[in-house]
């Protein structure tokens, strides 16, 4: 029945529409869930007062993303200096943790990617100048830089395990456990999540644990238990949101697991491109995943504080004087579901950092009165409050300080002592929380198949005799009626159908290049990872990419659609161009090709950015980009070269499915009537036709040869 016909092609395009709103929808409700709605941790706090004591505070430093490079900015090499000279003798922490990326790896033209021993050895030198080793306990760890161009953990090439501090006895995951003055004792497990065949760029962005290394990670879990640690610190390059576990958040449920765990420490996303500041996020499983800022670019350190079993942190610009960290009441944002010892304390505490003598330092609780803080001990200020005043709702702590040099400092930061909490800030949520990889994975498949499935379904629309103005007429809309007919048209030419259809199918099973993806070693990149001495890496930042090539291959699509359409509008309109003014059919051209040509330039400047990577060789056998642009350029062409008896053949038979023929031309009055009635049919369609416009289509014509625009 004809409502079936339009009902195939409603539904149809519903359930395109269906699959990819659903796949948002599961990438996005991971990271709306509010947070209180999260397990509870259990709290290991031993301390049930607080007062103005200074025994029971412990503070640390967390620095990331250094990227050391001999080619670009050696400001990050003297900033760094400063760092490991200046700012640790003024904190004086006990530990400092470098969570990777300590070197950049990366040439001149930033387009290769290799270790450079040079870059290494300034690492250690500016330790070792420094005496680093006999400041802190330094915790270094490999990052996704660290390891580029790396075949194993044994290569020449791994210099992370000549010229690091942890490296030389740990070349990956360790732990080690640091007794506080107060002789409680700080647990620390580094996590090296780096691919066990470090690629090259950008095949090498996300992170790998398999089940010997979680294996690894679970004895240092239970070693923790049997030491009695009473804090244990989980720290890796890689948000927990990048790493690929043999189970689902196989790393997530073993931080969880552990009752005294304080947070999972990482890097790597450089605040995305500082568009994202203060990605923190309370994981569902029950802990903290505190991104820090990078070194690279913005020269940020994390400053860490275990105040009385309270843990709380800042993050701080370097040379930014004098630093401000206040551990009692602090931030809302970091107290989990669970009531701390706040309430039973007598002194606001925080601690204050200068090179030189701090002067004053007050604070006031929102409108009310300053009041002058004291100096405990060291860096540690305390001033007495009653907590019992703010018991209810949400309020605000303002400490301003200031040293003898005259420089400032404010620091703010709401506080609960009820429960209230606020929810942690979406887009952190976004990037912190949901299994990406999962996610890309779902939302790349999706889009494949939705690229697809709809040529398929037009073109047996057509074959089947289910299209024709009767249905379409149907169709409310005149903007989808001329779409489905524009899509119907493009997917019954043989010559468009088949690379538009297979290119997706195609990306989403076949290679996408061939390139030297390790050192001297070839590889090939499919969509689920690469294969490179016959050991296949799992690297699924190819999703993305493909994810994006398919957008790209979608508005090819409906451009040639649209482009296919005109031309039959020309023809059966006696439009086609025949001026002689190049300029003219050149001006004309790139205006209704400028959104195509745009594409095609950006789809040339991605294969350049290839080409500097890999190579000759790369380029020329890269299905995913070189291939598609050719392609692309292919099928505009034909536009133009397909002969016109076969293309209005295509729309004649669109819009006489009722009469189960196609004009012969045979038989003059059956012509003039089978004429007007597809002109009709075509005025139906959405074919505007000049009223004195005689159509004909002869099958049998002898024009034979392509027929030039």
């Amino acid at each position: 029945m004809l409502p079936s016909k339009i009902t195939v092609i409603v539904c149809s395009f519903i359930l395109i529409v269906c699959a990819i709103f659903f796949s948002k929808f599961i990438f996005y409700s991971q990271c709306l869930n509010p947070d209180e709605n999260f397990p509870p941790r259990n709290s290991s706090n031993k301390h049930k007062y607080i007062g103005d004591s200074p025994d029971n505070v412990e503070w640390l430093l967390q620095i990331s993303d250094i990227h050391i490079s001999q080619y670009h900015d050696k400001s990050r090499i003297t900033d760094f200096m400063s760092f490991c000279n200046e700012t640790i003798d003024v904190i004086q922490p006990r530990v400092v943790i470098a969570s990777g990326d300590l070197t950049d790896a990366k040439s001149m033209n930033q387009r290769k990617s290799t270790q450079y021993e040079e870059e290494w050895i300034i690492y250690r030198n500016v330790l070792n100048e420094a005496n680093i080793s006999e400041k802190v306990l330094w915790l270094d760890i490999r990052g996704n830089h660290d390891n580029f161009d790396v075949l194993s953990i044994n290569s020449k090439n791994n210099y992370y395990r000549k010229y690091s501090m942890q490296g030389p006895g740990h070349p990956r995951s360790y732990f080690y456990v640091h007794e506080m003055r107060n002789g409680e004792k700080m647990g620390f497990v580094g996590v090296d999540a780096c691919l066990e065949v470090g690629t090259k760029l950008p095949f090498n962005f996300v992170g790998q644990l398999t089940s010997k290394e979680m294996e690894t990670l679970h004895s240092y879990s239970n070693e923790a238990r049997n030491l009695a640690v009473d804090y244990l610190f989980w720290f890796g390059h890689y948000p927990t949101s990048t790493i690929q576990y043999p189970e689902s958040d196989e790393l997530r449920s073993l931080i969880a697991s552990h009752a005294n765990s304080v947070a999972y420490f990482c890097g790597h996303f450089h605040q995305i491109g500082g568009l994202v500041p203060k990605m923190y996020a309370y994981q569902k499983k029950g802990f903290f995943e505190l991104e820090v800022a990078d070194w690279r670019e913005s020269r940020m350190f994390r400053v860490m504080a275990i105040d009385h079993g309270q843990f709380s942190f800042v993050d701080v610009r370097h040379n930014s004087w004098p630093i401000v960290l206040v551990t009692n009441p602090k931030t809302v944002y970091l107290v989990p579901p669970v009531k701390e010892s706040v309430i039973l304390s007598s002194h606001i505490r925080m601690l204050v950092f200068s090179p030189v003598r701090v002067v004053n330092v007050e604070i006031k609780i929102d409108n009310n009165e300053w009041n002058n803080c004291t100096n405990a001990k060291g860096p540690l200020y305390v001033c007495k409050w009653n907590p019992h005043d703010y018991e209810e709702g949400l309020h605000l702590i303002t400490i301003y300080c200031t040293d003898v040099e005259n420089r400032t400092s404010t620091r703010e930061h709401e506080f609960s002592l009820d429960g209230t909490r606020l929810k942690s800030k979406f887009l952190p949520r976004l990037f912190l929380m949901p299994n990406l990889g999962m996610l890309f994975c779902f939302l790349f498949t999706s889009t494949v198949l939705t690229s697809s499935a709809p040529l398929l379904m037009f073109r047996y629309l057509v074959k089947s005799n289910q299209v024709n103005p009767v249905s379409l007429s149907k169709v409310r809309s005149k903007f989808f009626a001329r779409w489905i007919r524009r899509l119907c048209i493009v997917s019954s030419v043989d010559t468009f159908f088949y690379p538009l259809f297979f290119y997706p199918l195609y990306i989403l099973v076949g290679p996408w290049a061939v390139l030297n993806i390790v050192g001297d070693n070839i590889g090939l990149i499919f969509s689920w990872g690469v294969i490179v001495s016959s050991t296949h890496v799992p690297v699924w930042v190819t999703y993305p990419f493909g994810y994006l090539q398919i957008i790209v291959h979608v508005f090819l699509i409906f451009h040639l659609a649209r482009q296919i359409d005109r031309r039959c509008y020309n023809i059966l309109n006696k439009k086609e161009s025949h001026s002689t003014s190049y300029l003219r059919i050149l001006l004309h051209f790139l205006w209704e090709n400028k959104f195509f040509i745009f594409v095609i330039i950006i789809q040339a400047w991605d294969s350049y950015k290839f080409w500097l990577s890999f190579g000759n060789f790369t380029l020329m056998f890269c299905p995913l980009k070189l291939w598609w642009l050719l392609m692309a350029i292919w099928l505009r062409r034909k536009i133009h070269t397909i002969k016109k008896d076969k293309l209005l053949l295509k729309v004649h038979n669109i819009s006489e499915k009722r009469r189960g023929r196609v004009i012969t031309g045979s038989g003059t009055d059956d012509k003039n009537d089978d004429s007007r009635k597809w002109k009709n049919d075509l005025s139906t369609l959405g074919f505007r036709t000049r009223s004195n416009v005689y159509i004909e289509i002869n099958i049998n014509a002898s024009s034979g040869q392509d027929e030039q625009h």
